[in-house]
């Protein structure tokens, strides 16, 4: 939150801006605020608010708003800063954490309002029923805009607020469902209100440099190599002087590995360590059970966020909570193990809690430490399940289309600005990893490329493996990572010349067999023998006119000379 005598970062100031007019110009607007995790999306998002504010204020009217978040811990950490908006009048209503009725029930109707709560307090329509007037409606972290009741009511209820804005850092990466009920609310192409890019946030200094490293694990021990990968990786960063507050954030995949972690990372650490745990009930999603299943000789994720950043090591064990939306102070690094498969915008969304760049902390580094439980299903070794993973990331970090993220110069951005290779594993060199990615980038490609799609593919790499005749192809089958036995046949509808796919430059050599004949004429060869000779010196003839000219048959019959006849 902005201290007094701060001055706005420059998207805070443009969304200002941006907003002011939209409200000065339309009695209704919609639109999304798209801006990495830790910019200061929670003063944009109340200079969101105190703006309609303003605007419906003027006319001597009553101002209400609502302001929804998929989790109660979302809330819980910006909470104070929201309710510095009672400066100016508002009253901050806390309709979270099972308060939503009793706090509806109380709203005075003569006082400007503003409402917060989850989605999960407005799955039954009556709760909307009971809400007063809403003028403006804001939902953080929109793109999780589940659940088919609530999700149906707010699409019905939207045409009743005069404004209704959302803030997300990852609005295009969710999955094809979300995605499409996030343009049924903000129509499609998607209405941004204001936009910011991970690497310009990096580039001015308003977060952390982010840094990921992927991990695998066995099955039957992947808790232990877990708890073992983490100590390894706070000693890397330590070691590196990375290290200043000492908070880290461990997510896994069900409360039973959490427990199983904690457990374990008690008799690891043995005190050197101080262990959190964030799980309550058997849902932790909205749950109000407080019942928390802490194993002994763990803290609470309240103790966690109240405890101070002082380089000592403190780990929070957790599952869905504190994954996106929260503000916690002094986080070094976050990981996550995960059993099957995660989507590269829950990779932001994690690594966005190290993001923060604390006061005082310049040039830090917010690491993200991911860990991937081999399967049964994962046939290919696991250097190739790891390059895999960093490549889903590199295609939503480097923010660039499919073609140019397969280049070199593409991948060597990614590997030198967002990886930190982890000693704890095999360690490959920034040229080995470039390799290892683009590789297998042009793999996946071709699995799922059209022919002539294939077609270029493998012509590009002929010409990167420098091959000029149809011999050397062959020959050289076990360098190809892409050969094809019969390409002529298998490319039958995009076949050229053998020429043509090895990626043969032949600008300079006739460009038909007639033409190629004639040269050859006034060239006065009159043998195959003599061409072989000649063609050395002269650049504008093929050395094999086979592969340049697909109806060239042998020399004898293309110039009309009769072959021998035995009788």
């Amino acid at each position: 939150m902005l201290k007094l005598g701060q001055i706005p970062r420059r998207i805070q100031t443009e969304l200002f801006n941006a907003f002011w007019e939209k409200t000065a110009t339309l009695d209704t607007y919609k639109g999304i605020v798209q801006w990495p995790t830790a910019v200061g999306k929670t003063v944009g998002m109340l200079s969101l608010f105190f703006i309609s504010f303003l605007r419906h204020s003027s006319q001597g009217k009553i101002w209400r708003g609502l302001l929804i978040a998929p989790q109660n811990d979302i809330l819980n950490t910006i909470i104070e800063p929201i309710k510095k908006l009672e400066k100016w009048g508002i009253i901050v209503i806390s309709g979270h954490d099972a308060q939503f009725m009793d706090a509806i029930r109380n709203c005075p109707t003569d006082k400007h309002l503003l409402i917060i709560t989850t989605h999960a307090s407005l799955t039954d329509r009556k709760k909307w029923d009971m809400l007063p007037e809403i003028h403006h409606c804001h939902y953080d972290e929109v793109h999780q805009s589940t659940g088919l009741q609530f999700f149906g009511l707010l699409t019905e209820w939207i045409p009743k607020f005069a404004y209704f804005t959302g803030t997300s850092a990852t609005p295009k990466t969710c999955n094809s469902d979300q995605h499409a009920r996030l343009h049924q609310l903000f129509g499609t192409p998607l209405s941004v209100l204001h936009q910011c890019e991970m690497n310009e946030a990096v580039k001015e200094g308003w977060i952390a440099s982010p840094k990921i490293s992927a991990n695998i694990v066995e099955r039957d021990t992947r808790i232990q190599e877990f708890i073992g990968i983490i100590s390894h990786s706070v000693a890397q960063k330590r070691a590196d002087g990375k290290w200043k507050y000492g908070k880290v954030i461990v997510y896994l995949d069900t409360i039973a590995d959490v427990q199983h972690a904690v457990y374990c990372a008690l008799h690891h650490f043995n005190r050197t360590a101080t262990i959190y745990m964030a799980v309550k009930g058997a849902n932790e999603h909205d749950s109000n059970d407080e019942s928390d299943s802490i194993v002994d000789g763990a803290k609470s994720d309240t103790e966690f966020i109240n405890d101070e950043a002082d380089e000592t090591l403190r780990i929070l064990f957790a599952c869905q909570r504190y994954r996106q939306g929260s503000d916690i102070k002094g986080i070094e690094m976050t990981m996550v193990l995960f059993n099957s498969t995660i989507a590269a915008n829950v990779f932001v969304q994690i690594m966005g809690r190290a993001l923060r760049n604390d006061v005082g902390y310049e040039n830090k580094e917010g690491w993200c430490v991911i860990v991937k439980t081999r399967g049964q299903d994962d046939a290919d070794a696991p250097e190739d399940v790891l390059t895999s993973i960093l490549l889903e990331f590199a295609n939503f970090m480097l923010s660039a289309s499919a073609s140019d993220v397969k280049t070199k110069q593409k991948i060597r951005e990614f590997v030198v600005q967002f990886l930190v290779p982890l000693r704890f594993c095999k360690e490959y060199s920034i040229e080995e990893t470039i390799e290892r990615m683009q590789c297998m980038y042009l793999r996946k490609e071709y699995e799922h490329a059209a022919p002539k799609e294939k077609y270029q593919m493998v012509r590009a790499l002929n010409k990167e493996l420098g091959l000029t005749t149809k011999d050397e192809y062959k020959t050289r089958a076990s360098e190809h990572s892409k050969f094809i036995e019969d390409p002529k046949s298998y490319f039958k509808d995009n076949w050229v010349s053998w020429y043509h796919f090895l990626g043969v430059d032949t600008t300079a050599f006739p460009q038909t067999k007639q033409e190629w004949v004639r040269a050859c004429n006034n060239e006065g060869i009159a043998s195959w023998m003599e061409y072989k000779n000649k063609q050395k010196n002269i650049l504008t003839l093929p050395a094999n006119p086979g592969d340049m000219y697909e109806d060239y048959t042998n020399w004898n019959r293309e110039f009309g000379i009769e072959d021998d006849v035995v009788w």
